[in-house]
């Protein structure tokens, strides 16, 4: 499915709250990876996730992004931030959004 601009505008303003603030970091080979729940906190409680990944031999590699979960088949991502630890075609390592 997708979402038409003022769509995302909701979902990205909408107000959150993290359900899961407790969740630990796990170890992966060559990264550790952290996942936080959060549900939105208007009338429809969205479900959003939050996504955390570090390499463990850079710092400059990284990725964050938050992921709306409006059911179990569709997961689309709303916003990711990379690390300059890779390139992505013109970009060249540096910090960059998707």
């Amino acid at each position: 499915m997708l979402y038409r601009e003022v769509e995302l505008d909701v979902l990205q303003s909408m107000a959150m709250r993290v359900i899961n603030a407790r969740a630990q970091w796990l170890d992966k080979p060559g990264y550790r990876q952290g996942n936080y729940h959060q549900r939105g906190e208007g009338e429809e409680r969205q479900c959003f996730q939050i996504y955390q990944g570090q390499n463990l031999n850079s710092e400059q590699d990284f990725s964050y992004g938050i992921v709306y979960l409006p059911n179990q088949y569709k997961k689309p991502t709303l916003a990711r931030y990379n690390g300059s630890g890779h390139g992505h075609g013109d970009i060249r390592h540096c910090s960059h959004i998707h």
